[in-house]
């Protein structure tokens, strides 16, 4: 938890911020995939 506190306090907030849509655009894409491939695995 700590490294990941100054991590997070290295990184200024305007560029976290401003990258976050992205993140989150990729997190469910990829969540989107996963569903997919379970479904197309439990059908077959």
């Amino acid at each position: 938890v700590q490294i990941l506190y100054r991590l997070l306090n290295g990184i200024p907030i305007d560029s976290l911020l401003s990258s976050l849509p992205y993140v989150y655009l990729g997190v469910v894409i990829f969540y989107a995939l996963g569903f997919l491939l379970i479904k197309y695995v439990m059908k077959s």
